[in-house]
């Protein structure tokens, strides 16, 4: 690891700040955050050296205020904006998700896709 620098606390920040506004990678992407396989790489801590912009593109794309992830990068916590809702109930769902071992990334991401199908195909329904 890069002296001073906590990639598995961005990993994790990465992680659960995209999993607390329900989003996949693809939808942070469309939100101006990095390509999904940066996020991935991200998420498993997998390297240790990214371009200025890709922690700018975080930011954004998990609207978090500026200098965020450089800021979990040194051990902080991310800082959402101001203003961002709050997390919904529907996160527990997907912090258990994550908690269950020996699933893929890719099986998460098709579980939670999922789920949010069906809870959208309820909504419709009432």
């Amino acid at each position: 690891m890069a002296a001073g620098k906590n990639w598995h606390n961005l990993a994790r920040e990465t992680r659960q700040r995209r999993e607390q506004l329900g989003l996949t990678q693809e939808e942070v992407l469309a939100a101006g955050g990095p390509a999904p396989s940066t996020q991935r790489l991200i998420e498993n801590a997998a390297r240790t050296s990214y371009r200025g912009r890709t922690f700018r593109d975080l930011d954004t794309g998990l609207r978090l205020e500026p200098g965020s992830a450089r800021s979990a990068l040194s051990g902080g916590k991310f800082r959402p904006l101001e203003g961002d809702p709050q997390p919904r109930s529907e996160d527990r769902t997907y912090a258990h998700l994550n908690s269950t071992p020996g699933l893929t990334d890719d099986e998460r991401e098709a579980i939670k896709a999922f789920v949010r199908s069906w809870r959208e195909s309820r909504r419709d329904a009432s």
